[in-house]
């Protein structure tokens, strides 16, 4: 992977996590699953609806830019040592099961945002919906990132293509994403943080080369047909 790859592969990760981090703190305070019907009407009035459409926008484009950053970060593993590319693609599926979480939950904030535009809802249809934005969406985002760390720490602990401390930091972050999903979304915070600044320093220290993940497409070398109108020659005879 060329260094200048690697610099933009550094830099997205960090932009990456801070549109994560917008997209959780946009709407602080939302409603846990215990909150009472009073509480869910007073939250989600009609005020709130921009906001929820915002945060859906958000997540969208989180999850858009962190498929791209998971597929490089991939790259990246298998350019740095070529045989972390089977745990490699195993991270990469958490990270899909990851971004279908996030897909989830832009989905909710929208139902979320049209309910609360709607005078004619109920409670007991903003409580619903609320209840599976949380549940719902931490079940599949823990596992996702479960899935992501516990291949990541295995792999750094293989391979150490990480700082060590990196894979029992992914290990713990996984299992308490298993238990309560917003503690592997913390994990994953300092573990991402951590990941983009190892990237980026190594890209200082790299020597500039062209990136060969991919070999370029060269035209073979034409093959030149016998001219029809040349006098045969016998071989034997040289005549």
């Amino acid at each position: 992977m060329s260094k200048q790859l690697q610099k933009w592969l550094g830099i997205t990760g960090l932009i990456f996590l801070v549109l994560v981090a917008v997209s959780v703190l946009i709407l602080p305070g939302a409603p846990n699953t215990n909150a009472s019907l009073t509480k869910l009407s007073s939250f989600y009035t009609h005020s709130k609806a921009g906001l929820l459409h915002i945060d859906a926008i958000i997540t969208g484009v989180s999850v858009l830019v962190g498929v791209f950053w998971f597929w490089y970060f991939r790259d990246w593993l298998i350019a740095t040592n070529a045989a972390a590319r089977r745990l490699g693609t195993v991270a990469f599926a958490g990270a899909l099961l990851f971004a279908a979480g996030g897909c989830l939950a832009g989905g909710m904030f929208t139902a979320l945002g049209d309910a609360s535009d709607n005078h004619a809802t109920t409670a007991g249809t903003l409580q619903v919906l609320n209840n599976l934005s949380s549940d719902l969406g931490n079940t599949i985002t823990g596992a996702g990132l479960a899935i992501f760390l516990v291949a990541m720490s295995v792999l750094i602990l293989r391979y150490r293509v990480l700082p060590v401390w990196m894979a029992y930091w992914g290990i713990l972050g996984a299992v308490a994403g298993l238990v309560i999903g917003f503690f592997a979304m913390i994990g994953f915070a300092i573990w991402l943080i951590a990941a983009c600044v190892v990237i980026l320093m190594r890209a200082s220290h790299a020597p500039a080369v062209p990136d060969t993940a991919y070999p370029a497409l060269t035209d073979p070398p034409a093959t030149l047909l016998p001219d029809p109108s040349a006098p045969v020659t016998d071989p034997r005879t040289n005549i």
